[in-house]
């Protein structure tokens, strides 16, 4: 089984076999064309805002799995960017993510509105308990 830094650990292995070429830049942004060495057919795009030091890529390895992909480490590189940016962790990795505990106990009044945020936000708490552990295994994964 791999674990999420050995997931991590290849993906900066494989920013080594990418080309990048800047496709447009502003004072704050900037956009890249990231292709494989191999693959250049294989084209991903990497939008960078220096200003609030956010990284987006069109793969989407980050929103799906909680982790940085090739693209982003090699654009960081490009960069010349030394600290790894908050926005690229997820509090689900950090030691700190039990201190942002969802309560389980329903609010008890007649707010509504704070009722449906309770429900969307203990929805998704058990949603990524469940992806955590369902994606490890595929008999859990066919279940759910």
């Amino acid at each position: 089984m791999i674990t999420s830094l050995e997931e991590i650990r290849n993906e900066i292995k494989r920013a080594g076999a990418l080309n990048i070429k800047v496709l447009s830049t502003t004072l704050d942004k900037v956009e890249f064309s990231v292709t494989a060495l191999r693959d250049p057919a294989k084209d991903r795009r990497v939008e960078v805002d220096r200003s609030k030091n956010l990284f987006s890529c069109s793969c989407k390895l980050f929103e799906s799995r909680g982790i940085s992909c090739s693209h982003v480490f090699y654009a960081m590189k490009f960069e010349n960017i030394l600290e790894f940016p908050n926005s690229l962790i997820y509090k689900r990795w950090t030691k700190n993510a039990k201190n942002e505990f969802i309560s389980t106990e329903m609010p008890v009044n007649d707010d509504v509105e704070r009722v449906l945020k309770f429900r969307v936000g203990a929805l998704a708490s058990n949603c990524n308990k469940l992806c955590d552990i369902a994606y490890k295994d595929l008999v859990d994964f066919d279940e759910v």
